[in-house]
């Protein structure tokens, strides 16, 4: 049975970044639970020499951007390593063609070279290899040692992003047909991609249940942003991207209960947030992006937790991080139905339709503080850790490499999505 063997990460999320991601969660808890995990972040551009401020995000001097090397991070298992990848060139510009896969053969080559010294210097016998969601390097899996598995995990519905759709469509079937199989995080995306490949495999977005439950069970001083609040809030963690953020929906809730206060915990774009007029609201607060480990801070004075995603072709194929994690919290949610893996949730949060549904909820959902609505929340959550994802991981691989079957890993929101 191949359990905990070495893991190379290739990912579009790179580890020193304001968002948080599955590959964070996902990359730690596989270290955490045994695997060496070598974790390549988003490999930078030549253009990121061209500024003092573009440069920094380099992490280190000029002379280590044009190698491979290791970053220094804290909180993470022993056996967890970041690396950054060499410089490569900046392509996204150029159109599809000729011309075009050219150099990404030559960024390719230049990435799979990475992964072949990190084969070397580490004395890798065996590994599983995971590209998570960047498609822009489809061939980069070592030829010298190939992968007991090589696997595209998609997280996202590609098609419905301006700067992705150029070239991220095509390479993403691409890599689809030519990966050992799929991993997809949401029910749509199995459709999505089942197109391309056949042996595809779901392994929905979790949360770290410990960390959020925290919310309900530990005591915090007020965050400064909050300090002079009074009365009721409403409360949304996460990036506020405006292609799944309703704005509008934002504004109303505002506008609809004076008397309290919406609290957004998240990054964000201030020229969008001033276009929406969200920034002339006095009852909602922006705090900006903030660490996960500071987050049930922010939630334990929170009275409902809002998903105010917009009902779209994007949103259609998502499961969302912050689910679980909310959940974890004991606190009520309120959520727009955008996808069928979010209806599975329909019995331990207030699912709406509509905007004006959304809205009229707010007070019900203040008020749902029933200790036994509370512990059926958490129950869930505790269904959805990294933990139960990992072990669910490594008997999707077992099967793979025909070990053994897949064991019933099926959580109580799979099941009732499956009815």
């Amino acid at each position: 049975m191949k359990r905990n063997v070495d893991i190379i990460y290739f990912t579009l999320f790179r580890w020193k970044s304001e968002f948080s991601s599955i590959s964070h969660a996902f990359g730690k808890e596989l270290a955490k639970q045994g695997s060496r995990v070598f974790y390549i972040g988003h490999p930078f551009t030549y253009k990121y020499l061209m500024s003092a401020d573009m440069r920094k995000k380099l992490n280190e001097n000029l002379s280590t951007a044009f190698k491979l090397h290791e970053e220094d991070i804290d909180n993470v298992p022993e056996n967890f390593h970041s690396l950054i990848p060499p410089l490569v060139a900046p392509i996204n510009w150029i159109s599809p063609g000729k011309m075009y896969n050219f150099f990404l053969k030559r960024n390719e080559e230049k990435i799979r070279a990475a992964i072949d010294e990190i084969i070397v210097q580490n004395d890798i016998k065996e590994y599983v290899f995971i590209n998570c969601f960047n498609p822009f390097f489809p061939d980069i899996a070592s030829k010298k040692l190939p992968p007991l598995v090589n696997i595209y995990q998609c997280v996202d519905d590609i098609s419905q992003n301006e700067y992705t759709i150029k070239h991220g469509v095509e390479l993403e079937k691409k890599i689809a047909r030519e990966s050992d199989m799929v991993m997809v995080t949401s029910t749509n995306l199995k459709t999505i991609m089942s197109e391309h490949n056949q042996n595809i495999e779901i392994l929905h977005n979790a949360a770290d249940v410990d960390n959020f439950t925290r919310a309900l069970t530990d005591q915090f001083e007020r965050p400064e942003e909050i300090k002079d609040v009074k009365g009721d809030i409403i409360g949304f963690t996460g990036a506020l991207d405006p292609v799944r953020i309703n704005y509008g929906l934002l504004t109303a809730i505002a506008d609809a209960y004076p008397d309290k206060t919406l609290l957004l915990v998240g990054p964000f774009q201030q020229d969008l947030i001033e276009q929406a007029g969200l920034h002339q609201r006095k009852n909602i607060i922006l705090t900006g992006s903030k660490h996960i480990s500071q987050l049930p801070q922010y939630v334990h004075f929170m009275d409902t937790l809002i998903i105010p995603f917009y009902c779209n072709q994007l949103t259609k194929s998502i499961y969302p991080l912050k689910i679980n994690e909310y959940l974890a919290s004991g606190r009520s949610v309120i959520s727009t139905n955008f996808s069928v893996d979010i209806t599975g949730f329909k019995d331990v949060i207030h699912l709406v339709d509509n905007d004006e549904a959304f809205i009229a909820k707010i007070p019900e959902a203040i008020k749902d503080k029933d200790p036994k609505d509370i512990d059926a929340r958490i129950a869930v959550a505790k269904t959805n850790t990294w933990a139960k994802r990992v072990e669910l991981f490594w008997d999707i691989i077992n099967k793979q490499l025909g070990n053994e079957p897949v064991e019933n890993h099926t959580t109580l929101v799979d099941n009732k999505v499956n009815e």
